[in-house]
């Protein structure tokens, strides 16, 4: 009896003993795998993703190498030499945590995009023989070096990267929002290091900070927030999430109940931009010690999702004395912010042509540029334009296209240096809306 039950035992302790090293070996070789993945160069992760594409019959034609910083944008110009389905890979390594890729026809019309959270993106379209496409590299986030593939016989659907190619990528997963105005949202953490990123985001937009002031709140749980502010003067209203914090959403009233602004967006943080409307009460103290202070604009904070710390802070727009005529109202924000980036970059600000659109108009403007010199090109809109979206493109004289941005929820913006004196033109097209807007030119200073 007891030398059946050693020997059981013993039998058990044998599958044990297998087990936990078969266990530890798989855990090694995963390790390995791992290891030799994250290590992996960007030419074999290329040379599996391309190795995918030959799977479908798609045949490689021409690569292009390039490096972006974080929101940076690269354009290349291609000719259909016949009539063929073309399609365009764009990867970046090793930290191009989220690249955008659009394609446009030479004068700027959107063919097709992809804006997925991924670290790689792919567009595809069927022309005929002669037809001038511009393909746009953006980082959305990160940044590192890309490589930009060109596929003939190119499929409708990218080819299923599997484990081994997308490995070679610090892959994300979920649903990218639609961006805010003052870009994406940091990335989760701590909520002072959460308030430090919107400090330097903001910084560079051209606002000073007045007060800031914490809470903690529980999914539902409303703050009614009453603000003091001066009528004269626009500011940024920012509710920052600490890590609990999932969904929160925000809305500014004056008033008694009327809006000026809102951010319902589902994002951890939630913030909006305004002018503070005539006919509320301005603040006794310019500074007061904190948000709660009384006065006649109110700001309403809840979470839809999560629970937790998280912090208001008011922003203060610095704004110069003299503005062009017609800037007034909202327009006075992307105004004011658009002329601290370009001061950013060592450039001077000044107002080119107002101009009005419809839908899906373009207008042109000339503008001559002088050589060896790099200018700063935007367009802000009236009130009547502020939730629109504006196209910006930089042509040749030819019509062809130099540079685009148009990125949706932001005032586009482009840089461009050239070699030689030239004439471009500056066009501009806006979607679902019609209304005036104002285009601005930066010049190097002297």
């Amino acid at each position: 009896m007891n030398a059946s039950i050693f020997s059981c035992a013993a039998g058990t302790l044998w599958v044990l003993v297998t087990l936990s090293v078969w266990v530890v070996r798989s855990a090694t070789v995963d390790a390995q795998s791992s290891a030799a993945n994250s290590g992996d160069s960007i030419d074999a992760c290329m040379q599996r993703a391309e190795a995918a594409f030959a799977r479908v019959d798609a045949r490689r034609v021409s690569q292009k190498v390039g490096f972006l910083v974080p929101r940076d944008t690269h354009s290349e110009h291609y000719v259909l030499t016949q009539r063929t389905c073309v399609g365009f890979l764009a990867v970046g390594y090793p930290r191009l945590a989220d690249l955008d890729l659009s394609l446009h026809t030479s004068t700027g019309l959107e063919l097709e995009t992809d804006f997925r959270p991924e670290p790689y993106a792919y567009v595809r379209f069927c022309g005929p023989a002669g037809m001038r496409l511009v393909v746009t590299v953006r980082a959305h986030q990160g940044a590192g070096e890309y490589r930009l593939v060109r596929f003939d016989q190119a499929p409708d659907q990218m080819p299923d990267l599997n484990r081994d190619v997308g490995a070679c990528f610090a892959t994300r997963s979920g649903v990218k929002p639609n961006e805010p105005s003052l870009g994406p949202e940091p990335e989760a953490g701590d909520l002072d290091r959460a308030r430090a990123s919107w400090a330097r985001r903001l910084a560079r937009r051209g606002y000073r900070r007045l007060r800031s002031a914490t809470f903690s709140s529980r999914a539902g749980q409303r703050q009614g927030i009453p603000l003091r502010l001066d009528p004269q003067k626009c500011y940024a209203l920012a509710a920052v999430g600490g890590p609990g914090v999932i969904d929160m959403r925000l809305r500014i009233t004056a008033h008694s109940s009327r809006p000026i602004a809102t951010d319902l967006r589902p994002a951890r943080d939630a913030h909006a931009r305004f002018c503070a409307p005539l006919g509320a009460r301005a603040a006794s103290s310019p500074q007061p010690s904190s948000p709660q202070q009384g006065g006649a604009y109110r700001a309403d904070v809840w979470l839809a999702r999560g629970a937790g710390e998280w912090a208001l802070e008011l922003w203060e727009l610095q704004e110069t004395a003299v503005r062009p005529a017609g800037v007034e109202g909202f327009a006075r924000v992307p105004y004011a912010e658009m002329q601290a980036r370009m001061a950013r970059r060592g450039m001077t600000m000044q107002p080119l042509a107002w101009g009005a659109l419809k839908p899906g108009e373009t207008l042109r403007v000339p503008v001559r540029l002088q050589g060896k010199r790099c200018y700063a090109f935007s367009v802000i809109p009236s009130e009547e334009l502020q939730r629109a979206q504006l196209d910006l493109m930089l042509l040749d004289k030819e019509g062809g296209l130099i540079a685009l941005d148009g990125r949706p929820g932001q005032e586009p913006l482009l840089y461009h240096c050239t070699k030689q004196s030239r004439l471009v033109r500056v066009a501009t097209r806006v979607r679902r809306a019609r209304g005036r807007y104002l285009i601005l030119v930066g010049k190097e200073r002297d």
